[in-house]
């Protein structure tokens, strides 16, 4: 229970951390700028001439490290996008992967740390109704042979080892109840985050017939977890980007004297 606790945990902080961190919103702020600037000429939104996106599919993220300068250049679109922040915001890559530590998967899983990177939102959601199951399991256990739990032990002092045990399992059933209503939670507010930034509405990302947990099918179980596995995917890129900027700045034509 406390490791599927610290899952769902992990879930709900990973949603909140995406809505709340400003080094992201940045991040996001210069590549839409660069995109923009690539794709149509245009350097800020007021400049005219030209066509203006306001917007972008979070898939489109990973296509800034393939797109190139030119054929056969090693500098590409991310790490333009380095260039023109790596000046003015020097620890970026530091606040945002404290910013996004249940995105990235900074907390550690294994000692009972949240982390969105322990897992997937289906095998979780698999992992929470097992746990009901295994109650279930026990109380049918109970209820069918009675008998094996109240011969021994039975005693005027206190609940003998039958009553013990139905308490025990009532009390379990209780946090599995509990765990459910997390979840839910949790993956209502993930679906939410991807209405947010406009992915329920593309092509091939399903649209739920209720808002109710329930109603959430594997496809959209799926959606969530490649939002969260392109952004994980591209802060890791953005932030080998910006080591090879920092690094070698004669190659990338950066200013030291500015950065």
């Amino acid at each position: 229970h406390v490791a599927l606790r610290s899952r769902v945990q992990g879930l709900q902080e990973a949603c909140a951390q995406v809505r709340g961190s400003g080094a992201l919103r940045r991040v996001f702020g210069t590549v839409l700028r660069v995109g923009n600037y690539l794709n149509h000429g245009v350097d800020a939104p007021d400049g005219g001439g030209g066509v203006e996106v306001r917007g972008f599919a979070i898939e489109s993220l990973l296509k800034l490290r393939d797109f190139r300068a030119s054929h056969g250049s090693e500098v590409s679109a991310l790490h333009c996008v380095v260039l023109h922040m790596l000046p003015v915001d020097a620890s970026l890559p530091v606040q945002l992967r404290k910013e996004l530590g249940s995105v990235i998967g900074t907390g550690d899983a294994s000692a009972g740390g949240p982390c969105l990177a322990a897992g997937g939102i289906a095998d979780l959601r698999d992992a929470v109704a097992s746990f009901q199951r295994e109650v279930a399991v026990v109380q049918g256990e109970i209820e069918q042979f009675p008998e094996c739990y109240g011969i021994e032990g039975d005693s005027q002092d206190g609940p003998g080892p039958l009553a013990t045990l139905e308490r025990l399992v009532e009390d379990v059933r209780e946090l599995g109840r509990g765990l459910e209503a997390s979840f839910g939670e949790a993956v209502l507010a993930a679906w939410r985050l991807l209405e947010y930034f406009g992915e329920r509405h593309r092509p091939g990302i399903p649209d739920a017939a209720a808002e109710a947990p329930g109603g959430l099918g594997d496809e959209a179980y799926k959606a969530i977890e490649n939002f969260f596995g392109t952004l994980r995917e591209f802060t890791t890129s953005f932030e080998d980007c910006w080591r090879d900027v920092k690094e070698q700045p004669k190659k990338f034509r950066i200013d030291t004297a500015g950065g």
